[in-house]
């Protein structure tokens, strides 16, 4: 376990220890276990052992890291809106409880059932701990579940895929909930319907039209583009990575703000500013800014000495131009 535990947090952050409090409070709720708590040095040394080394070694080789770590990664992530991440306090309302309702179909009603039935199950488990140890699997299965979820729902940087890890408990309380209630599971062939639904679902919602389609965007600059595509610039925009897949990875992609900002060092919002990109006179680039901010990034331009010369119409309330020297 601690093996696993290690790996995770090299690999996730301490999204990955998040099991851990789940089943340091199973054990300690346990009657009798006393003597084989999993809160052990040899395993916390072997955490250390496996885990820290690299830890240390990129905050060693980085300075600042380790304050952006802690300060950005974990702590504003959890108590500020800075990622912009539905940090209202009903945000967990509107991501969450449609997150759960629609994932868990068609066993949703299982589930609502396991719920329902929740408190009354919980209500022996205070006073009676040989009741708690006859509903351990019942219990484990209730804090793997909420433990995590009442923190999510408690941070303020929410998004749907927070949950996935929580679908494997779901999954076995509602298998163990109809295996109680006597259903089993359903015939094989409402199974394989599910299923082909699923997959079409899948497949339909890639055609669901949306602004961060990379090949789309990635047809549209080229059908636009004067000649060789080297460089996207994305102006006080949202930069689309995927157009590496589209382009080549030899096509450069940036964000670009119009004023110099005084960035932080790791994560910062922005490449770097219009004078500095403009003064690198590089060939083959291609410009993109929203339609709304169009005269001013035009004017901005003018100002430096270059002209914005619109490519084609607007696509996604987005111009897309190239930039030249006014000389």
């Amino acid at each position: 376990m601690w093996v696993a535990l290690a790996l995770a947090f090299v690999t996730k952050g301490p999204a990955g220890l998040f099991p851990l409090p789940v089943v340091l409070l199973f054990d300690f709720l346990m009657p009798g276990r006393r003597e084989r708590r999993v809160l052990q040095w040899s395993g916390l040394l072997l955490f250390a052992v496996l885990a820290l080394p690299w830890y240390l070694a990129v905050f060693y080789g980085n300075p600042g890291l380790f304050s952006y770590f802690v300060g950005d990664e974990v702590v504003n992530r959890v108590t500020t809106n800075e990622f912009g991440r539905h940090g209202e306090w009903y945000g967990w309302l509107e991501i969450y409880v449609p997150t759960l309702i629609v994932g868990t179909l068609p066993w949703t009603p299982a589930l609502w059932r396991w719920a329902r039935g929740l408190p009354a199950m919980v209500r022996p488990w205070w006073r009676d701990p040989q009741r708690r140890q006859r509903d351990a699997q019942w219990l484990l299965l209730a804090l793997w579940l909420l433990l995590p979820l009442v923190v999510f729902c408690l941070a303020r940087s929410r998004m749907p895929l927070y949950l996935l890890p929580l679908f494997v408990p779901i999954a076995v309380i509602v298998a163990m909930q109809r295996a109680r209630e006597g259903l089993g599971l359903p015939s094989w062939p409402k199974l394989i319907a599910w299923g082909v639904l699923l997959v079409a679902f899948k497949a339909a919602t890639a055609y669901w039209p949306t602004h961060k389609n990379a090949h789309a965007w990635a047809e549209a600059i080229v059908e636009r583009a004067p000649g060789p595509i080297h460089e996207i610039v994305f102006v006080e925009d949202m930069a689309r990575y995927g157009l590496h897949l589209e382009l080549g990875r030899g096509t450069e992609i940036e964000k670009i703000s119009l004023d110099a900002l005084h960035e932080p060092r790791f994560n910062p919002e922005y490449d770097e500013p219009l004078a500095v990109e403009l003064g690198e006179h590089e060939h083959g680039v291609v410009w993109v800014t929203k339609q709304d901010d169009w005269p001013v990034v035009q004017g901005r331009i003018d100002e430096y000495g270059y002209r914005a010369i619109p490519l084609g119409t607007p696509f996604e309330n987005r111009v897309i131009f190239r930039v030249e020297p006014r000389r």
